[in-house]
């Protein structure tokens, strides 16, 4: 596959406190229990924070949505 397949959850609070979870870690409790994944979580680093908002905003940009009539 030309691209790799990765999970990111980029959380930003109300007082501006930035935390990325990233990793191939799915979000279930199978994939918790049984599965051999990586997820690293960073904290209030806002250089990496835009760079992943970046590039979130360009695979959207990229992205096509179909809806059901």
């Amino acid at each position: 596959h030309s691209e790799v397949h990765h999970k990111t959850v980029m959380i930003e609070d109300a007082d501006g406190t930035t935390t990325i979870m990233t990793g191939s870690g799915n979000l279930s409790a199978n994939a918790r229990d049984h599965n051999n994944e990586i997820v690293l979580f960073i904290n209030d680093n806002d250089s990496l924070y835009g760079s992943f908002q970046s590039e979130f905003d360009a695979i959207w940009a990229r992205s096509t949505v179909e809806t059901l009539e």
